[in-house]
């Protein structure tokens, strides 16, 4: 009896989360209607309020993060436009709307430019992470995992040559290097990256009162090191070092 009530219960618990599931699943494509509706008339804050909602409430996609930059672009706060133009690159890297506007935002943009010069093979592991995205390279590195060992059991399966099996598991092993190193690359090169939402000087201590290193403009985009109560200790793409209040960027 106790069995009987225990399965009930899970199924009863099933249904019900697949129902709720469904209800968000459409209460978030309504927003997103709503949202786009709300864009092609010109009221840019109720866009906004729904395309934010929808990432609140259920969950984000690079289309979602796209409208929601262009909206943020129109309304005129354009640290918010980049920060979504930005992670909707991650999630959609090769969607050519979401690449030129980004392109053409940040040619007029007046954004700090301090990169230090990056050697031919930095340019070509950074193009071959940012063709992906973090759940493609995932999947491509399942992919040649199972390739790997269906190569081992066909080939003692049908006696294949050993040399034949040796060059084919090769240049998957190969490939799965180059992926996995990626992979990991990318994830280290993503983390804590941020977005500066206004005008604010980082300073050389985590306090009000301490002197001012350098000023930092809206959009310009930092890496976070740590936090220490509401401050953030922060690196610029020239290395540089300093401390801002949390408010003013985000992540």
């Amino acid at each position: 009896m106790k069995q009987t009530i225990s399965i009930v219960t899970t199924l009863f618990i099933l249904v019900s989360l697949n129902a709720f599931a469904q209800i968000k699943r459409e209460e978030a494509v309504s927003n997103f209607v709503q949202g786009n509706l709300s864009y092609k008339e010109g009221n840019f804050k109720r866009a906004i309020e729904k395309y934010e909602s929808i990432i609140d409430q259920w969950k984000a996609s690079g289309p979602l993060y796209y409208n929601l930059a262009n909206t943020y672009y129109r309304e005129g706060d354009l640290a918010k436009a980049l920060l979504n133009y930005e992670r909707a690159k991650r999630l959609i890297p090769r969607d050519s709307d979401v690449n030129f506007n980004h392109r053409y935002f940040l040619s007029k943009a007046n954004l700090f430019k301090g990169e230090i010069g990056e050697s031919l093979l930095t340019k070509m592991i950074k193009r071959h992470i940012n063709f992906y995205s973090v759940h493609e390279m995932l999947r491509i590195i399942t992919l040649l995992t199972f390739l790997v060992g269906l190569v081992n059991l066909l080939g003692l399966y049908w006696r294949w040559p050993q040399a034949l099996v040796r060059s084919v598991l090769a240049c998957f092993i190969f490939l799965l290097c180059i992926f996995v190193g990626g992979f990991w690359l990318k994830t280290v090169h993503e983390r804590h990256h941020a977005i500066v939402l206004k005008k604010a000087g980082a300073k050389f201590e985590p306090r009000e009162e301490s002197i001012t290193h350098y000023q930092l403009k809206e959009g310009d985009k930092v890496k976070i090191l740590r936090e220490e109560d509401s401050w953030v200790k922060i690196q610029r793409s020239d290395g540089k070092l300093g401390w801002l209040v949390k408010e003013v960027i985000e992540e």
